[in-house]
């Protein structure tokens, strides 16, 4: 083999060495999806006058649920055996919650559906006193999916626990209550129906099976 063959056969190799290292693909994050789950047909919840339990309800029955997080905004969703604008077992409107945080900094995004179906959503948090609220922000009642989504602004919880790409929120879970009383005069009370365990955790801005904002 003359000397320039030899030559360029070694500057081939180190070329195709190249390539291949070149080519190598980037290890893809896999999706995070139903950060809870919970067992179908246990929306139950008591009936106030006599503490007798109620048959499952549908609506109020969880049955998995997740945060997504692009770094700028925050959506979670509750997802439910069955979901419907009214709902006959709680003719004067039910809530949803979907809860997280670190250590003991809870913060949710909540739905408040009334008894002609119209939903309100709002961004709070839970203290010594309750559950107080931040703010409203946006979601929606998606009944062909069976799914309550809501969506923030990660500012909107600056004040109690600052949220950016990269926090790692310890837990997630569900909760679903029927209202019992009257919300346009503000009296009332939200026996739980469905509560769920606390689920994974998730780090904000981490891929999710949930598209953010929608």
């Amino acid at each position: 083999m003359s000397i320039r063959t030899a030559v360029v056969l070694a500057l081939a190799a180190t070329v195709v060495a190249g390539g291949a290292a070149g080519a190598a693909p980037k290890a893809k994050v896999k999706p995070v999806c139903n950060l809870f789950t919970d067992q179908a047909g246990d929306g139950t919840g008591f009936l106030l006058t006599d503490q007798n339990y109620l048959p499952n309800d549908p609506q109020l029955d969880i049955v998995s649920g997740d945060v997504a997080s692009d770094g700028k905004q925050i959506t979670a969703v509750l997802r439910l055996s069955a979901l419907d604008k009214t709902d006959s077992n709680a003719p004067t409107g039910r809530t949803y919650y979907v809860n997280f945080g670190i250590a003991d900094v809870e913060l949710n995004l909540s739905a408040a559906v009334d008894q002609d179906g119209v939903a309100t959503f709002q961004a709070g948090y839970q203290d010594t006193a309750g559950r107080a609220g931040l703010g409203a922000v946006t979601g929606v009642l998606d009944t062909a999916k069976k799914e309550v989504r809501i969506t923030a602004p990660l500012s909107i919880f600056a004040e109690k626990l600052p949220l950016k790409a990269g926090t790692k929120l310890e837990y997630v879970e569900g909760l679903a209550q029927r209202y019992v009383g009257n919300r346009t005069v503000g009296r009332g009370i939200t026996p739980s129906a469905d509560a769920t365990d606390p689920g994974s955790s998730y780090t904000i801005g981490a891929p999710s099976c949930v598209a953010v904002g929608k």
